[in-house]
């Protein structure tokens, strides 16, 4: 597997439809699908661990990562970018994803294209609630 770069985290941002216009939220949204993607245990059990590491490594004060990226999703999810999200990640989300769900479905994905893998998660999509 190829080592996977911030560029490539953010690239992936922007292809889920996530917008640039909020920068701090964009850089910290990146930072938490590139940590996640290298470290896919930061997102089992609590999510605390991945965004305590985003504010340390973007120089958020506590608490901030998780509301940037709660935030980011929303107007991801609200201005257009739901259907870029769902068919890049192949799943099926009925209601706006959590900030953790939306950054492990991308980080599944950052890492699936580092080994060369097809996109998606599965064949056929997955229904989340």
């Amino acid at each position: 597997m190829r080592e996977i770069t911030l560029p490539q985290a953010k690239q992936i941002l922007l292809l889920a439809g996530a917008p640039r216009s909020r920068r701090k939220s964009f850089y910290q949204a990146a930072l938490a699908v590139l940590l996640a993607a290298r470290d896919e245990n930061l997102l089992e059990g609590p999510s605390k661990e991945l965004f305590a590491r985003v504010e340390l490594l973007s120089g958020g004060s506590p608490g901030t990562a998780e509301r940037n990226i709660r935030g980011l999703v929303a107007l991801c999810w609200d201005q257009g970018g739901r259907e870029p999200f769902l068919a890049l990640t192949g799943l099926d989300y009925e209601a706006r994803p959590t900030a953790s769900q939306f950054i492990g479905a991308l980080a599944n994905c950052l890492r699936r294209r580092a080994a060369g893998l097809p996109k998606g998660n599965r064949p056929g999509r997955r229904r989340h609630p």
